[in-house]
């Protein structure tokens, strides 16, 4: 029986250098979460933003959410991880933030293209190869033990659990596509160059 794969757009919250939900962003004609919500849904069995409950309520019906466990409150990404995995085990999830405007489905079928048999993970990562992107991954479920590992040793980043695990890297040809927005003037001139393309 094949794993299925469940997509899961990442909210982030509110951002300290952005000053705004960075979800709400508009680049493509609508807030950034559904935007990637349905870019998900071709690739995923079924698709899930995931929030914190302050978010919850701005969100319609007709998108599915996983809302962060208490537990797991205001540790990052991580949270969106465990939350999602402990909610749906033996699932993996293709997992995309929402601070990515220029990500798009050819980028995120490459992710799809490594089977997880025998990694935990396939991730972006800079042309370095040195900095890698946990919101642009797809991740095996068996990660969650490792994720829980360190959330028990109140060490919530993510990218030191993919550098601990076996994974495979994808340096895409378009270093943009993994471009993350994180200023409001970063924001404007990303909003400049979509409307020149």
């Amino acid at each position: 029986m094949n794993t299925p794969t469940y997509g899961l757009v990442v909210c982030g919250g509110q951002s300290s250098r952005m000053g705004t939900d960075k979800s709400l962003l508009n680049y493509h004609g609508k807030p950034q979460r559904y935007y990637l919500y349905e870019m998900l849904e071709p690739l995923c069995e079924k698709v899930f933003i995931s929030c914190n409950k302050s978010q919850k309520s701005s969100i319609p019906d007709s998108y599915q959410t996983i809302v962060d466990a208490p537990i797991y409150e205001n540790i990052g990404p991580m949270a969106a991880l465990l939350t999602a995995m402990e909610t749906y085990p033996n699932t993996d999830f293709l997992v995309v933030g929402c601070d990515y405007p220029f990500i798009t489905t050819t980028e995120l079928r490459k992710l799809l293209e490594v089977k997880l048999e025998t990694i935990l993970y396939n991730c972006f990562a800079n042309k370095s190869g040195n900095i890698l992107e946990p919101l642009l991954s797809h991740y095996h479920h068996d990660i969650i033990n490792h994720l829980q590992k360190k959330f028990k040793q109140n060490s919530f980043s993510v990218q030191a659990v993919l550098r601990e695990c076996s994974g495979h890297i994808i340096v895409p040809e378009n270093q943009m596509s993994i471009s993350s927005i994180d200023t409001i003037e970063a924001y404007e001139n990303t909003i400049k160059q979509l409307r020149n393309k």
